[in-house]
């Protein structure tokens, strides 16, 4: 089965202009200029000047009218005609064919990995194991930027992180790790951002988790900021603009563009979607 594509429909802040109405707007335009044309041609010639001279004036006037029509029409169209936004399209990663174009990263004694019935199972590594997407990501139509990661996660074993996320910002050579569980079990955050990971940065933040509790993730990428929620809450938003984005050092790079990882820790995941953002 191919890869799902749905259609969102968005509210574009852009005014309607449908088809009739445009052409009704060109009606009315030019029918007031030929009214106010003949208007001050009359005028013209009741005025005490010779006819020659009103009706240059009346000619110079519908010259002007015409010329302000044009304008005006020029206007609307350009209003109308914009490109339109892109519409959002949600692509869901583990169902029909492409749950086959997931693979274990290939991390050294990394732990078992399976994917089936549409959940992805980590086993516990020495120290850590992964997975990643392999599909043919341009092929696919999946977007580099502007698009929401979305997925659900549970620590099934262990006290560490479970699924932390390797995801792409703009390119597969630009990438960043979001960790779930982290440095204990606990600790949540973007890793890197300016050469420090989610322990040291701005991005931060603490919670717990509850073996055998899935966990709904959504991480928001865009041009100039990352968002993550976890269960609805919000837990990270952070502008990226001018900083600068890696990975960690170590085997997390087997993980990339899109992948999973634990440490010594059994996690599951499931419903891994991508869904591309209105810009």
């Amino acid at each position: 089965m191919a890869v799902e594509l749905r259609s969102v429909p968005v509210t574009s802040h852009r005014p309607p202009c449908p088809e009739n109405t445009l052409l009704q707007f060109i009606g009315l335009f030019y029918r007031a200029g030929l009214r106010l044309a003949q208007w001050l041609r009359r005028c013209g010639r009741r005025a005490s000047k010779p006819w020659h001279h009103a009706g240059a004036g009346a000619g110079a006037t519908s010259r002007r009218v015409a010329g302000a029509q044009v304008l005006a029409l020029t206007l609307l169209l350009s209003g109308c005609g914009g490109k339109p936004p892109l519409q959002p399209t949600e692509s869901s990663l583990l169902n029909g064919t492409l749950e086959s174009q997931w693979s274990a990263a290939g991390i050294p004694d990394e732990g078992p990995v399976s994917v089936a019935q549409g959940v992805i199972r980590l086993g516990a590594g020495l120290p850590m194991t992964g997975v990643r997407f392999t599909g043919a990501w341009d092929s696919l139509n999946l977007p580099w930027i502007d698009y929401a990661l979305t997925f659900e996660a549970q620590r099934v074993e262990g006290q560490d992180f479970f699924a932390t996320c390797t995801f792409p910002v703009g390119s597969p050579n630009r990438c960043v790790s979001l960790v779930l569980g982290g440095w204990g079990g606990g600790l949540v955050g973007i890793s890197n951002i300016d050469h420090q990971d989610a322990s040291e940065n701005m991005t931060r933040a603490e919670r717990s988790f509850e073996n055998g509790r899935w966990y709904r993730v959504r991480i928001e990428v865009r041009e100039d900021d990352l968002q993550v929620w976890i269960d609805d809450a919000p837990m990270v938003n952070v502008s990226i603009k001018g900083r600068r984005l890696e990975l960690r050092s170590g085997d997390i790079d087997h993980c990339t563009p899109l992948g999973f990882a634990s440490w010594r820790t059994v996690g599951e995941i499931r419903a891994v979607k991508i869904t591309r953002l209105a810009r």
